[in-house]
């Protein structure tokens, strides 16, 4: 399992909490698993950054991720 976080550009709050960002975040990651076969375990998306739980069989998936 890793644990991966990514900010947007220079921090900004880009990312506004609503149901529509969750909707959007949630079918994102949904559809990067399916297309992978990774697991996701997590997700927390605040405001200007995310972090993510998630297990890997090789390095080449987690790339492709």
């Amino acid at each position: 399992m890793v644990e991966i976080t990514q900010r947007t550009i220079q921090g900004r709050f880009l990312l506004k909490p609503s149901p529509r960002l969750n909707a959007v975040v949630a079918g994102c990651f949904a559809r990067a698993q399916e297309n992978t076969g990774a697991t996701v375990h997590a997700v927390a998306v605040l405001a200007n950054h995310f972090h993510l739980l998630a297990s890997f069989e090789s390095v080449q998936q987690m790339a492709s991720f």
